[in-house]
């Protein structure tokens, strides 16, 4: 024997009892819900069948099943043509024996899963604990009825990782079928995370394909686009579960053709028509008419900036665009709000282009720094810009820019910084009408100006690639112009905004329908409704929490978790839209994951997506909570240590930490709460497991049978079932010598009865 291997296995033999003393109290627990069910369901049927029986005797709706058992064996009595006052039974009943009025009203003081609870308006109740895997540990936790709690969980990698322990971020499942809470262990579909072809709404869709993310142009008018969302309902309980609602944005396609027309003559205008040389005709759904002079420059100073005004002293323009071609010319694009002293803003104003006088010799002085230029009549005015050029290398400071400050007839002034007096040589030149930027101050001298018209036309059309080339001229009875380019685009139109969708109820199949042929409100067919998570599931929202009380007594309450809705009440007893299905309780020590509603973000990072797990909701009465206080086998030497106390061997240092103490609730005050589910009460349902009460088989006079009595065929075989050499008894039956009155019937018999009647009374 490999001794080693033995003591592990030993160990491991005996780590494994306190899982069988929860074990043990889940099927007590188990059996009490069956019994409590067991008289919800089957006691009518009981009662229906024993109502009334030829003894005189007549059932009531109080009858405990000891009373209706009684009674239906006084029907099987008359049946085989006995006196009903001739039926065995047991006593069994409370000291009032006969008087058949014990209802099935008491229950134990175990908090059980009910489906309705009146003392939380209705609200389906279940005691619980919730525990987490989210490292190989394990471990419990605590939810909070505080907004946006959290704790850390230390994951495997030794990393603190955040979630949030408030209830309201999460919700349970149920299915819509049969309205029950879904377990991880039977169907794990509901707690997958979503995925494209199985989303948790219904997808989003454009012409039935589903896509994701931003939502591409559409092509044509009859493009169909629907979004699917979730949104909370704050008047009633939501459509989709858990006061939610499936919420729908539709959109239809909007597409258009933008021409970019230049040499422009006339208004385009919207409503307008036009034409192309080829006939092809479009009503104008918008139309924007620009009008723009360009003009280009030389003895360029400075750099113009984009969305300054330019002016030339008498007429104020927009600068739109800037090209610089070399470093003194300069292409500039002027629109905006131009004016020529007054409230006329035609570009045909203004900007006139540049006059170059040639001056004599000698006609260039400078006295201290007083500039004086001789032009016979010149027509400069003060304040304006204006371009020397001309002079030699040797006098280049007089080749630039300047502000006329003082003019006659025939001469005009300005300053320069240099004080030196002095007669410059070279063959000057004078440039008037100079323009420059009032935010920049640089300057130019218009040597060209052009005026543009330009326009943009937007048009719908059945096909919106026919007609209107580029390269063509349209018209319109007040305008005209070519065709620089033509562009094809789309844009989405708004049918639909947040529209709730409900679900069907058709009256003759108990399914649900969304399609909007049966509902209004429902899911229209241009929509693609494949699989989605809420088809088949319904969220349940966690409407409080409720603490336990008392703890590690025999008065202990389990803490209780009141979800949003009933699962089912005792008039509707399917919660789901099968009504052929009951909805059940949820079971005992079955795990019910929790799952979140969004993206939770902690510190920047995404600890867990949105419909993701995040722990198990666990069934717990009383007695099955897990004490995690309890400790595991001592270490490889077998001595219980200070971190742990129970022995290899299975003994204890301390009976605080004997198996039965895995669990809060000792043994004593388990018992305790099973109140009238013990062996001492007068519960029919359990009497029948009490050795004290359980029958033996044979009368003895005392209403107690002494052996039990195993052939099927009793009394319908009467005394032939014995053996035929039982003399003793002076009964000769048909059994062969090897066989007994306790084995199934072997021999032949043949009875025949007539004129059976009713006993007197």
């Amino acid at each position: 024997m490999d001794i080693e291997a033995k003591k592990v296995q030993v160990q491991e033999d005996i780590a494994r009892q306190p899982a069988n003393v929860v074990f043990a109290r889940i099927d007590i627990v188990n059996e009490i819900q069956l019994a409590d069910l067991m008289k919800a369901e089957f006691i009518p049927y009981f009662r229906g069948t024993a109502r009334s029986v030829s003894s005189g005797t007549t059932g009531n709706s109080t009858d405990t099943l000891h009373a209706v058992c009684v009674n239906l064996a006084k029907q099987r009595a008359l049946l085989q043509g006995a006196a009903a006052s001739d039926v065995i039974f047991f006593n069994i009943h409370s000291s009032s024996n006969n008087s058949n009025v014990l209802p099935y009203t008491t229950n134990g003081d175990l908090t059980f899963p009910t489906l309705e609870d009146a003392s939380y308006s209705n609200k389906t109740s279940i005691p619980f604990t919730v525990l987490h895997d989210l490292n190989s540990d394990g471990g419990i936790v605590t939810l909070s009825s505080t907004s946006n709690a959290n704790t850390s969980i230390t994951n495997d990698d030794g990393e603190a990782v955040k979630y949030f322990t408030d209830f309201s971020k999460y919700f349970l499942t149920r299915s819509r079928a049969n309205g029950e809470l879904i377990t991880i262990d039977e169907n794990n579909a509901p707690y997958t995370t979503p995925t494209v072809a199985e989303p948790f709404v219904p997808a989003n869709t454009i012409n039935g394909e589903t896509y994701t993310g931003t939502a591409t142009d559409p092509t044509a008018n009859s493009d169909v686009r629907h979004d699917f969302f979730l949104t909370a309902n704050t008047t009633a309980v939501g459509f989709a579960g858990a006061n939610n609602d499936i919420t729908e944005n539709k959109y239809e396609g909007n597409t258009f053709v933008t021409l970019a027309l230049s040499n422009a003559t006339g208004t385009f205008s919207v409503d307008q028509t036009i034409t192309d040389f080829d006939g092809n005709t479009a009503t104008v759904k918008v139309a924007s008419n620009t009008t723009t002079l360009l003009v280009e420059t030389s003895d360029a100073k400075g750099t113009f900036t984009v969305g300054e005004t330019l002016t030339d002293l008498s007429t104020n323009a927009t600068i739109q665009t800037v090209e610089t071609v070399s470093n003194t010319e300069i292409n500039i694009t002027l629109t905006g709000s131009t004016f020529l002293t007054g409230s006329n803003t035609s570009l045909d104003l203004g900007f006139t282009t540049a006059n170059t006088i040639t001056l004599d010799e000698n006609t260039v002085t400078r006295t201290g720094s007083k500039v004086v230029v001789t032009a016979n009549n010149h027509g400069v005015s003060p304040g304006e810009y204006i371009v020397l050029k001309g002079a030699t290398d040797d006098f280049s400071e007089f080749n630039d820019t300047f502000i006329v400050q003082d003019v006659t007839q025939n001469t005009l002034s300005f300053t320069t910084t240099n004080a030196i007096s002095a007669t410059p040589t070279g063959d000057f030149s004078l440039v008037k009408n100079v323009v420059f930027g009032r935010t920049s101050n640089a300057s130019a001298a218009i040597h060209t100006r052009t005026v543009n018209a330009s326009a943009n036309v937007v048009f719908q059309s059945a096909n919106l690639s026919v007609g209107f080339p580029v390269g063509n001229t349209i018209t319109t009875p007040t305008a005209s112009g070519v065709i620089d380019s033509r562009t094809i685009g789309g844009a989405w139109y708004q049918l639909k905004t947040n529209e709730v969708k409900t679900y069907y109820a058709a009256s003759d199949s108990g399914t649900w329908d969304y399609d909007a042929t049966n509902n209004p409100q429902g899911i229209e067919s241009t929509a693609n409704t494949g699989e989605f998570w809420l088809k088949n599931n319904e969220m349940v929202r966690i409407n409080q929490l409720v603490a336990g009380t008392n703890a590690g007594t025999s008065t202990e309450t389990a803490p209780k978790m009141v979800l949003d809705i009933s699962l089912a009440t005792s008039t509707d007893k399917s919660g789901g839209y099968d009504s052929t299905i009951d909805t059940q309780v949820p079971g005992a020590y079955f795990a019910y994951p929790l799952k979140t509603y969004e993206d939770q973000v902690h510190d920047g990072v995404t600890t867990l997506e949105a419909f993701d797990n995040f722990a198990n909701v666990v069934i717990a009465p009383e007695g099955l909570e897990i004490n995690f206080d309890w400790k595991p086998l001592a270490n490889s030497s077998g001595v219980a240590t200070n971190s742990t106390h129970i022995n290899a061997d299975g003994s204890v240092t301390n009976s605080s930490f004997n198996p039965e103490e895995v669990t809060t609730l000792n043994k004593a005050n388990f018992e305790a709460h099973l109140a009238n589910y013990t062996t001492t009460t007068t519960n029919d349902v359990f009497l029948s497991s009490d050795p004290s009460v359980k029958s033996s088989g044979a009368k003895d006079g005392t209403n107690q049978y002494l052996s039990v009595n195993n052939n099927p065929f009793f009394p319908a075989v009467n005394g032939t079932h014995k053996n035929n050499t039982d003399t003793e008894n002076d009964l000769t039956g048909t059994q062969p010598g090897t066989l007994n009155a306790n084995s199934i019937y072997a021999g032949g018999y043949t009875e025949e009865q007539k004129d059976a009647t009713e006993p007197a009374g």
